[in-house]
């Protein structure tokens, strides 16, 4: 992913997680591809990797991710 313009009157984790989103559902993310760290991607986005572990919970809470230790 490349860098984002963030809007102010939407946390900034949701419209990470809503950009992830869109990526599955434009294809570009498929089933059992793996996405980056939360360290990896949110040095790639700038910006905190706690806001980066929300999006995360966001998109695993919503079945769009998942975990899968050691990997």
């Amino acid at each position: 992913m490349t860098a984002m313009n963030f809007n102010a009157e939407k946390p900034i984790y949701l419209q990470i997680a809503d950009a992830v989103c869109a990526r599955v559902l434009s294809g570009e993310l498929k089933a059992e591809d793996r996405i980056q760290s939360v360290r990896e991607y949110g040095a790639e986005l700038g910006v905190n990797p706690n806001t980066m572990a929300r999006s995360y919970e966001k998109l695993t809470a919503d079945g769009v991710i998942y975990n899968k230790r050691g990997i």
